[in-house]
């Protein structure tokens, strides 16, 4: 909420249930997060210090701990909800704004950011199909393009963040481009290759978004791996190219046969709580948007995240 000072000034304010969000965030929402315990203690320690300066940080933070309380009260679910929803609509255009003026202070800020905006859409009880698409064809939710700039600051920024304060935080892979057969099962992904690979002008395209998918099966089957799975999942979205996604975004038949194999990679994080029945939801859309024919393409993926093709 805000008001004004006695000078006519606007002054920002929290609510008691903020500070409760904050409270939890520090208790249990940030270990809840991380995979190991550098990155717990720099969620619990770091991240707050950072949005004590940045407001759009600390109502990202506001509003993935509200989520989590919803999640672990059901019965209170509600309003909790509402607080998630109101810090995340304050949080997105400011972090959207400065996005576009990344520099060596706030790349710190905007990567922390990064983390938050997927876990929060992720997490956030959706319509169905919303997750990934909005309700009309032809447009993407929010978060994606959202995703891709977020996490394009690791890109740009990568010597500043090495040496900010969320340094240790930084994963880096064993090999990032490991042999696809590194991946058990890559034959299966090969096996769609006849499927895109044709004589249309978007068959390079298809094709880079599959190999980038083979890729990252093939670096979270390295032995050894240094860079965690949840990372490694998290980098499709990102990598793919801008056309994909708008073929992707107009529910054309290929693109989403590719889409529902990363289901698989996304079924893999489905311990943490805010992944929860995440493949399930954006496997569902795939498998509704697709016409019979297409069917029996997304038959490993539908087996792998338990779903039949007949399912409603």
């Amino acid at each position: 909420m805000t008001h004004l000072d006695e000078f006519g000034n606007i002054q920002l304010s929290f609510s008691f249930t903020d500070f409760e969000l904050l409270h939890h965030w520090t208790l249990a929402t940030a270990k809840s997060l991380a995979p190991n315990a550098s990155l717990q203690r720099a969620m619990r320690e770091v991240v707050p210090l950072l949005a004590m300066k940045y407001r759009y940080l600390m109502h990202a933070i506001l509003a993935i701990s509200a989520l989590h309380i919803a999640y672990l009260r059901p019965e209170e679910s509600e309003s909790y909800l509402l607080s998630a929803v109101h810090h995340e609509a304050i949080a997105l255009p400011l972090i959207r704004s400065a996005l576009t003026e990344l520099d060596e202070e706030n790349c710190h800020v905007l990567y922390a950011c990064g983390h938050l905006i997927v876990k929060y859409a992720f997490a956030c009880p959706h319509i169905p199909g919303s997750l990934v698409f909005s309700s009309g064809a032809g447009t993407l939710s929010e978060f994606v393009p959202l995703l891709r700039g977020a996490f394009s600051v690791h890109d740009h920024c990568l010597p500043w963040l090495a040496a900010g304060p969320l340094g240790s935080c930084l994963e880096l892979p064993v090999n990032p481009n490991p042999d696809f057969s590194q991946y058990p099962n890559d034959a299966r992904l090969a096996a769609l290759l006849p499927l895109i690979f044709d004589t249309s002008e978007d068959a390079p395209v298809y094709r880079e978004a599959l190999d980038s998918l083979r890729r990252l099966f093939a670096m979270i089957a390295t032995p050894n791996q240094t860079m965690s799975t949840k990372t490694i999942v998290y980098c499709w979205p990102a990598q793919v190219p801008q056309r994909y996604l708008l073929l992707m975004s107009e529910r054309q038949p290929k693109a989403l046969v590719i889409l529902a194999h990363y289901c698989i990679m996304l079924n893999m994080l489905n311990t943490f709580w805010f992944m929860e029945d995440c493949a399930v939801r954006v496997l569902r859309q795939c498998r509704q948007d697709l016409s019979d024919e297409w069917l029996p393409h997304i038959q490993w993926p539908l087996s792998v995240v338990g779903l039949s093709d007949s399912e409603d």
